[in-house]
């Protein structure tokens, strides 16, 4: 839930600079008679394909990620001697 939010404000704050960088544009847009609406439009169909490219990468870094761990499952693993050493501490 807590990545949901973090992703949700992380794709806020690049819309909101987005848009007065793109000022000229909408301008421009707006002169040859797009709509408000087509502006606002085409900002949110820009997050979301942000917000669906973020998710599919993440998905695909997970999963590889979980390839990685399960081809090699002794790597990593703390032997014995670590553990019955921290109970004498």
């Amino acid at each position: 839930m807590m990545a949901l939010l973090i992703g949700g404000i992380v794709i806020m704050s690049l819309m909101s600079i987005a848009v007065p960088e793109r000022r000229r544009e909408i301008g421009v847009r707006r002169s040859v008679g797009a709509a408000r609406g087509d502006s606002v439009q085409q900002f949110l169909l820009e997050a979301v394909l942000v917000a669906l490219a973020g998710g599919l990468a993440g998905v695909l870094m997970g999963w590889g990620g979980m390839q990685i761990v399960t081809r090699y499952p002794d790597r990593g693993r703390c032997p014995a001697e670590f553990f019955s050493s921290l109970d004498r501490m």
